[in-house]
């Protein structure tokens, strides 16, 4: 998920051969030893961890209570949720019916759609405040070797 606040913060980080984890412009007092540089991957590991640090709930684990999410979010709307996943509302309603006969499991495409869009619009609200007062103060985080 890309968000653009974090995204710069860790592209300073990136920017400094991954010296210094402070995210203020402050000296990170030596922290740090030169020599190594971050990765594409270990980009995507720190921003998948600021990222985490800003939720204060756990993301609904399976995929039935994500779609339950998304429908409760788009106030029972199948059709918006077809729309926002890429797929029929029929399929969503096939997903999301009562009747066990009728209901099919989405594929694993489908499941990393349904994920996506949870992880865009989960604690939207939450996140923006943390992400403002992050900036604002600025912090620390510790990492191991």
């Amino acid at each position: 998920m890309h968000h653009p606040a974090l995204s710069r913060e860790v592209q300073k980080l990136a920017g400094r051969g991954g010296r210094c984890a402070r995210t203020d412009a402050t000296d990170c007092g030596g922290a740090g030893r030169a020599g190594w540089s971050l990765g594409e991957a270990d980009v995507g590991q720190i921003e998948q961890g600021l990222e985490r640090a800003l939720r204060t709930r756990p993301i609904p684990s399976s995929t039935e209570a994500r779609l339950r999410f998304l429908l409760a979010r788009n106030r029972g709307s199948t059709r918006k949720v077809a729309t926002m996943l890429g797929v029929s509302q029929r399929t969503v309603q096939r997903w999301v019916t009562k009747r066990a006969e009728a209901r099919r499991p989405p594929g694993p495409m489908q499941v990393r759609a349904i994920e996506e869009a949870v992880l865009a619009r989960w604690q939207l609200r939450i996140r923006a405040r943390r992400r403002a007062q992050a900036e604002a103060d600025g912090f620390l985080f510790h990492t191991r070797a």
